[in-house]
């Protein structure tokens, strides 16, 4: 049987990883995973909707990892500083946009 970790999209889910969300009513909208306490779930925050104290437990066959990391919010979180506006602006810092992916015309996908 083949982990649901190894069938992403060439990145590791792991804390620190951006992950788009792919299904549920957050589809389309970025989060930072927090924690994997098991193998098939992940936990994510985004700052905005979603904070760093109460994270969403999400399948991880319904997010797509991204090709960034942030270290420093795995470091921040470890030693307790972390604040979810540092999420916030390390996501839109690196291009995500925080909410709802919109294309071009500013509708939703």
């Amino acid at each position: 049987m083949i982990c649901a970790a190894r069938r992403t999209a060439g990145y590791p889910i792991e804390p620190g990883r951006v992950v788009l969300s792919k299904a549920g009513r957050d589809a389309g909208s970025f989060f930072v995973v927090m924690d994997v306490p098991l193998a098939n779930y992940a936990m994510l925050a985004d700052g905005r909707l979603r904070k760093t104290s109460a994270p969403k437990k999400k399948k991880i066959l319904h997010v797509r990892p991204q090709p960034d990391r942030f270290d420093d919010i795995v470091e921040k979180a470890r030693s307790g500083t972390l604040l979810d506006a540092h999420v916030r602006s390390r996501l839109a810092s690196a291009g995500y946009a925080v909410g709802k992916e919109e294309d071009a015309l500013g509708q939703e996908r």
